[in-house]
């Protein structure tokens, strides 16, 4: 598995983001010529605004099939991903089976993870976590990249985009060009610290 930590920048073209080679044009004028299949681009968190936007722009290219996670099939977010021609498959990012089941036949994944976390019951509506801390937050977060870095190695897929967060250029200090440091007592915003963690692991 080819795996990449970085954001994902929709503006780019999807084939050069993702690294995938577009199908092949059909030969002309033959009747037993038969289109290779587009390959399958798996995005979780797809209800999300970003994994929405994502989902979208690999659509309306043409060249791929979507397969896009959410924890709902009855949101309106859901909705909006069924009407732009996207499959969309329940697969909850704290279920490693699910996810596991959800990339099989996946040429790429691309992984977004959500700093709640938080489930939907059967009729839609969300389940709060009981502890909101800042450390059971960061927890949930990193625990869901692990459990798709983890479900993307064990179905194979080819190629991997995990959604991150950027760092300035810089760790923790380091120097910048202007000889700025990044001072350690000062936490980054824990959705950042999160996003950091899951990219250890690709490491």
């Amino acid at each position: 598995m080819t795996a990449v930590a970085s954001v994902l920048l929709l503006s780019l073209p999807l084939a050069r983001a993702l690294a995938l080679p577009r199908p092949p044009t059909p030969a002309a004028a033959t009747t037993t010529s038969i289109p290779a299949a587009k390959p399958l681009v798996v995005c979780t968190s797809a209800g999300s605004l970003e994994g929405l936007g994502f989902c979208r722009a690999a659509v309306s290219s043409g060249a791929y099939r979507v397969r896009a996670l959410t924890r709902s099939l009855t949101s309106a977010r859901t909705r909006q991903l069924e009407a732009i021609g996207a499959e969309v498959v329940v697969a909850d990012n704290h279920d490693p089976a699910a996810l596991e089941a959800a990339f099989a036949g996946a040429a790429a994944v691309y992984g977004i993870t959500t700093w709640s976390g938080s489930p939907f019951a059967a009729d839609g509506s969300v389940r709060r976590p009981a502890d909101v801390t800042s450390e059971s937050l960061l927890a949930s977060e990193v625990a869901q990249g692990l459990n798709i870095i983890a479900a993307a190695e064990a179905a194979d897929v080819g190629h991997f985009v995990l959604q991150s967060m950027h760092r300035g250029g810089l760790r923790e200090g380091e120097p910048s060009a202007d000889g700025h440091r990044v001072d350690a007592s000062v936490p980054a915003p824990l959705h950042h610290r999160a996003k950091w963690r899951q990219e250890e692991a690709l490491r």
